[in-house]
């Protein structure tokens, strides 16, 4: 898909980088919620980070 993009974020939380393929809405949610929010729900959805 032409719109996914490869960002790496650092996630202050666990003191390291983590690399996510993501639409940019995707980014826009985490510039809304936080990163730290985003994460927890895709571990909690069973997604590997």
């Amino acid at each position: 898909l032409p719109n996914l993009v490869k960002k790496r974020f650092w996630f202050s939380e666990e003191n390291r980088f983590i690399t996510l393929k993501l639409c940019i809405k995707g980014m826009r949610n985490i510039d809304k919620k936080g990163l730290a929010t985003v994460v927890q729900e895709m571990r909690a959805a069973g997604q590997k980070i």
